[in-house]
């Protein structure tokens, strides 16, 4: 059994993006990558939410574990995603004014609640 129609949707149009990509600049070619990446993530997400909450409903303590774990997983790659993304956002818009972002300065946020991006460095 393969994907359901919604997710082969994603990765159809993931795959348009990694096609359409090649004839953008890198920046842009990334976001609408990572973009398409995160659309996926929060299907996935929702997905294994519900299954987890229908698995605790049942009875499936072993089951809803698991589910909870994996949701887990689905999550922090979201969160890596959006840390990755956050960066490439500001360069895109400070290519608009001539400014850049120095990203190897970017740290890892402390927690999944705050994100400490230091802020981008005009260039002059």
């Amino acid at each position: 059994m393969g994907p359901n129609k919604a997710m082969k949707g994603l990765i159809e149009e993931g795959e348009q993006t990694i096609a359409e990509g090649v004839d953008k600049e890198a920046l842009a070619a990334d976001l609408a990558l990572i973009a398409s990446a995160q659309k996926v993530k929060h299907y996935e997400i929702a997905s294994y939410g519900t299954a987890h909450g229908l698995a605790r409903q049942l009875g499936g303590i072993e089951s809803a574990r698991l589910l909870a774990q994996t949701l887990g997983e689905e999550e922090r790659t979201d969160f890596m995603h959006t840390a990755i993304d956050d960066p490439l956002l500001q360069q895109a818009m400070l290519d608009d004014v001539g400014g850049e972002v120095n990203l190897n300065a970017v740290s890892k946020p402390a927690s999944k609640k705050t994100k400490e991006t230091p802020a981008p460095t005009p260039v002059s």
